[in-house]
């Protein structure tokens, strides 16, 4: 997986996407292109992204939640057949403006688990939201 978090998509600028991509014992071929579908202009999709085993992450650490400028955001896919499907959007619920979730991800496939920083949290002094992929 490739992020491309500066991209624009349609009119909105560095609303950012991800690319996964499959080895098929000679190259490295383009599965699917991802972005979030109701993404905006700044948010940064694939600024961080991870993937293990049938589960992939891409963290959106410029992502607007609620009132929240640049709380920041995640989603979690899951490889169905020869595709990815979104499976599980992330936000912090204790989340503020500026906290910027999703700067960094990491996931292991194999026990269904999540990490995503948060390092604007509590004044830069940062923060780990771990999960569970449903």
């Amino acid at each position: 997986i490739a992020g491309a978090y500066l991209e624009g998509v349609g009119a909105n600028v560095f609303q950012g996407s991800a690319s996964i991509y499959q080895y098929n014992g000679a190259n490295c071929v383009l599965m699917q292109k991802i972005t979030d579908v109701n993404g905006a202009t700044g948010y940064q999709f694939g600024f961080s992204v991870a993937i293990s085993g049938n589960y992939a992450i891409a963290g959106a650490y410029g992502e607007d939640v609620g009132g929240n400028v640049d709380q920041g955001s995640s989603t979690l896919y899951q490889r169905v057949g020869l595709g990815w499907q979104k499976l599980q959007y992330v936000t912090d619920p204790g989340g503020n403006a500026d906290d910027h979730a999703g700067v960094s991800v990491a996931m292991d496939g194999n026990n269904k688990r999540f990490i995503i920083g948060a390092n604007g949290f509590g004044s830069n002094s940062g923060k780990a939201i771990f999960g569970k992929i449903n």
